[in-house]
């Protein structure tokens, strides 16, 4: 994704995409942040509501009991990198 494009979705100018994060590095760093962060949440929350006790190892379990299901699964398996 370009940074034009990015400032199009945010509806600001790429000049302001700069100003908030300096650099094309800086806001990649903030990005990866941000979706670290919000998938630990979603870790942490179905961990909450699926495992027994609040126990990970099991929540882990289930997970990966549902990803083998999953066709992006699937196909990693017959295309390993």
């Amino acid at each position: 994704m370009t940074t034009a494009r990015l400032a199009k979705a945010a509806r600001c100018s790429k000049e302001s995409i700069y100003k908030w994060f300096g650099n094309r590095e800086q806001l990649l760093t903030a990005m990866v942040s941000y979706q670290t962060d919000r998938a630990e949440r979603a870790v942490r929350s179905f961990i909450y509501l699926h495992a027994p006790d609040n126990n990970p190892l099991e929540a882990v379990d289930l997970v990966g009991s549902v990803a083998r299901h999953q066709p992006a699964y699937s196909e990693s398996n017959r295309n390993p990198m």
